[in-house]
């Protein structure tokens, strides 16, 4: 469904986007900050590559979850970054309704940090939230509708190469069925 290589990209250049924020905001790291995030990016990276139980990787996502309001109010850096990045992991690591579930956190997550925001960060961080989970619903959608039709066009193929060979069979039945008739015809002329 999705491109691997370029998923692994999209995650990347979030992950810079997200360290560029807070360099580029000056923050004065402490020793436990760095460990902070290096913690936020293994656990991010663990679960994305090495997790394949859902049950691990709902544990881990939940840890992130609360990493990101940790990490948030106590590293700063670009909110959507953050969130985008999980909206990634939970469209692409779960089904229908955990999907559902962690996208709902990821949104309200959203709106929580813009509380004390102006109205203008409000708008622009949970409108372009909403609208990147919504363009990954439509991704989603759209590879299952493809999925569907490449099965129906495969049972269309199937179809027809049942009724290519039925076709074959009916023309030597109807070849033999001539000659029989053909056979019987002769062999009433010659009784006569």
């Amino acid at each position: 469904m999705w491109n691997k290589g370029l998923l692994i990209f999209i995650r990347y250049f979030l992950l810079l986007i997200m360290l560029s924020g807070i360099v580029i905001n000056e923050i004065n790291l402490t020793t436990s900050m760095i460990i902070f995030i290096f913690v936020f990016l293994i656990n991010n990276q663990i679960r994305f590559f090495s997790l394949h139980k859902t049950i691990y990787k709902i544990i881990s996502f939940t840890i992130e979850c609360a990493f990101i309001v940790v990490a948030y109010n106590w590293i700063g850096g670009y909110l959507m970054t953050y969130l985008i990045l999980a909206a990634l992991d939970s469209n692409i690591l779960f089904k229908k309704p955990v999907k559902h579930i962690f996208n709902l956190v990821i949104i309200l997550q959203g709106i929580m940090f813009s509380l004390n925001e102006t109205l203008e960060f409000k708008f622009i961080n949970i409108g372009l939230l909403i609208v990147i989970v919504a363009i990954l619903y439509l991704i989603e959608d759209e590879s299952d509708k493809k999925i569907e039709a490449q099965m129906l066009y495969d049972k269309l193929r199937l179809s027809e190469e049942k009724l290519k060979t039925a076709n074959r069979d009916l023309e030597v039945y109807a070849s033999s069925i001539e000659e029989l008739t053909l056979l019987r015809e002769r062999n009433r002329l010659s009784r006569k």
